[in-house]
């Protein structure tokens, strides 16, 4: 079953409420500053109705820690064309995680794979939504994954739209 996260934006407790309105209660868990949600087909006209939300996505699967670079590797090479620039980004919600580490070890993968790269930083341990945008990540060749810890697990997915800014 696909699954949808909402990041929500300096008010948490106001994301989650409009959420809750917005999908009449039918979602599975909140997890402070984010949601992760069942199968949204409509995620994106969703999001543009929710004010207090930042970013929304589609979560891919569990994360590995300890084959973290791996796993966003693959993904990276199977769901974007490498034989262009890539540019891409990583953010991390509910746990402190290492983004600049498993970011360079990720470019690192790639290169050996012959695919240009070029991953955006930021100070903070998460992207915002200026960043993810004037940085072409929801572009064809771009591409933001994100690390959600919910419920004693890590999940990752990717970024599919941020709030205007």
């Amino acid at each position: 079953m696909t699954q949808n996260f909402f990041i929500f934006g300096n008010h948490p407790q106001l994301g989650n409420a409009e959420l809750d309105a917005v999908l009449e209660g039918e979602w599975s868990e909140g997890c402070g500053g984010f949601a992760i949600v069942g199968d949204c087909k409509n995620m994106e006209e969703i999001f543009t109705q929710l004010g207090g939300s930042v970013k929304c996505g589609v979560v891919v699967g569990e994360a590995r820690l300890d084959m973290i670079a791996h796993q966003l590797c693959d993904y990276i090479i199977h769901n974007r064309k490498i034989d262009q620039k890539v540019f891409f980004g990583l953010s991390a919600y509910g746990a402190r995680l290492n983004t600049r580490r498993a970011g360079l070890a990720i470019k690192k993968m790639l290169a050996k794979q012959c695919a240009s790269s070029r991953f955006v930083v930021s100070r903070d341990p998460a992207l915002s939504s200026v960043v993810v945008q004037t940085n072409k990540l929801l572009s064809n060749r771009g591409i933001e994954l994100v690390f959600l810890f919910c419920g004693n697990k890590w999940y990752f997915g990717e970024t599919r739209a941020v709030q205007h800014f």
